[in-house]
């Protein structure tokens, strides 16, 4: 699961540099693999770890025939775009757009077999899950406190560009700069609305044996968005709209060194796809 980690990464990072590491991703996005979590947060049984393989490896299935060919294109056309003198606001919404539709499906996938699972957790086991959530929602809140007071944010989005490209330049640590002090810091915002989320996710957990549960997941599942508000959402679009800016400007301050050092991890990338989609029987 690495490598489709990293390809996400990868991709997200040209949507919104926000994240800026697959443990961030991870968190923003953590409210619908909350069943998938249950592994780690809760004590099963024999029947329902059972229950946790079967729907795992029918979702990594799923995931490798029908996102993994998608992945491997768009690296072929991020590869390309790279390459580019220039690239455009238009194409990092082509980008965005792919991304939203594939992450969309996931949730959808992810909705009757968290259904099943959380359906067979008892009083305890539900007890469990939620203060784990809780603890782990806590501890992001103090991290994001020390982010901002360390600019942390700033020094990700410099780790992430060393990664994939190789030392900034002089220009380009400027760039990421100004992105850093002219956009508002979206992460306090996120762990509020995981809060709100996980009120929302208690509620339905409560009335897990009843008829109307799958409907109560699919909808926190689906419309997390509801939670957030107005104030959030119009921050969070400020935020994307300068992340994309930034992310312009670096494509276009990239030396021909740069350039070719983030082919070269594309096309890694491809190949790890490529081995791990054929471990599923599934040619890319």
């Amino acid at each position: 699961m690495r490598a489709v980690i990293s390809v996400v990464f990868l991709i997200f990072l040209v949507l919104s540099v926000t994240s800026c590491s697959s443990r961030q991703l991870g968190y923003r996005y953590a409210e619908t693999l909350i069943s998938w979590q249950a592994g780690r947060f809760v004590d099963l049984t024999d029947e329902q770890d059972a229950v946790l393989r079967e729907e795992t490896n029918l979702f990594l299935q799923w995931h490798a025939e029908q996102h993994m060919p998608h992945y491997h294109q768009l690296l072929s056309e991020l590869a390309t775009d790279i390459r580019a003198t220039t690239i455009s606001p238009e194409r990092i919404d082509y980008f965005q757009k792919h991304m939203e539709g594939y992450w969309l499906e996931i949730r959808q996938q992810l909705i009757a077999p968290s259904v099943r699972l959380l359906s067979m957790l008892d009083d305890e086991q539900v007890a469990q899950l939620l203060t784990k959530l809780t603890e782990n929602r806590e501890e992001r809140a103090e991290e994001a406190v020390e982010a901002t007071n360390k600019d942390q944010r700033q020094e990700r989005v410099l780790r992430s560009l060393r990664r994939y490209a190789g030392r900034p330049s002089a220009e380009q640590q400027q760039i990421v700069a100004t992105w850093h002090a002219e956009t508002p810091d979206v992460q306090t915002d996120w762990i509020a609305y995981q809060g709100r989320w996980q009120d929302a996710f208690t509620e339905a957990l409560a009335a897990r044996h009843s008829t109307d549960f799958a409907k109560q997941l699919s909808d926190l599942f689906l419309h997390p968005e509801q939670f957030r508000g107005a104030a959030m959402a119009a921050t969070l679009e400020d935020s994307n709209q300068a992340s994309k800016a930034m992310l312009i400007e670096l494509h276009n301050s990239l030396s021909n060194r740069q350039t070719t050092r983030v082919w070269q991890r594309i096309t890694r990338l491809q190949r790890d796809l490529a081995a791990m989609a054929k471990q599923r029987d599934v040619e890319l």
